[in-house]
């Protein structure tokens, strides 16, 4: 009964991160329209704001971006967990019969006994 439990929690993280991802893509456009990116200058060279970007606006995506990468790595590391947990709670031990420990692909030259 845990792994079902386990495996609906990974599928709500990659849900989660999913939409993280989509705002991150949204931000990223918008900064793209603003001709400034994550990191370009706000400031001109003498120091002032710069009158062709939305300074305020801008300030507020970066910012969230930040905290959306945050989410992310967060949700990624929970993702992480929740597999591991889930696939170690449902290893399964195949074993072959001795006959059948031999390679499967072997060139016929290598496969002769």
């Amino acid at each position: 009964k845990m792994a079902p439990d386990l495996r609906a929690q990974a599928r709500e993280f990659i849900g989660q991160r999913e939409e993280v991802e989509r705002e991150i893509k949204d931000i990223r456009r918008s900064l793209g329209f603003e001709r400034v990116g994550e990191k370009g200058a706000l400031v001109d060279d003498e120091g002032f704001p710069r009158s062709d970007v939305d300074v305020h606006s801008v300030r507020q995506w970066r910012n969230r971006l930040a905290c959306l990468y945050n989410d992310h790595k967060v949700l990624s590391e929970k993702i992480e967990k929740a597999l591991h947990e889930y696939f170690e709670g449902n290893k399964t031990q195949v074993s072959l019969p001795t006959s059948q420990k031999k390679p499967l692909f072997l060139p016929d030259s290598l496969n002769t006994p």
